[in-house]
């Protein structure tokens, strides 16, 4: 899950938020990168494997690399991109563009 502590663009993310008519819960949103392992191997929860080569944050393919000793932890997603949130938590901005898309003729 999301969580503040993933950089500042999500550091005043709310537990509940609406986007859109969707109502979107981040659990995690107080919770470090510590608090997330330590919760992990406490209740032993599956995690994916690329974790152990380095892969701090995951996405597609395409826009994640391992991050490097000392980078921040999404720092391996999207390149040299502008982005910095994938698709999934921006859907309120895209149908935002869409609509002043259809609004210029």
């Amino acid at each position: 899950g999301r969580r503040r502590s993933q950089g500042a663009q999500r550091q005043q993310m709310p537990t509940l938020e609406k986007d859109a008519g969707r109502l979107k819960i981040n659990p995690l949103a107080y919770w470090d990168l510590e608090t997330v392992w330590q919760y992990i191997h406490e209740h032993q929860v599956p995690y994916n494997a690329l974790h152990d080569r380095g892969y701090s944050s995951i996405g597609d393919v395409m826009n994640t690399r391992p991050t490097r000793p000392g980078e921040a932890e999404r720092a391996g997603r999207f390149g040299s991109s502008q982005e910095t949130e994938c698709g999934m938590h921006t859907h309120l901005a895209r149908l935002s563009a869409q609509k002043g898309l259809g609004s210029t003729g």
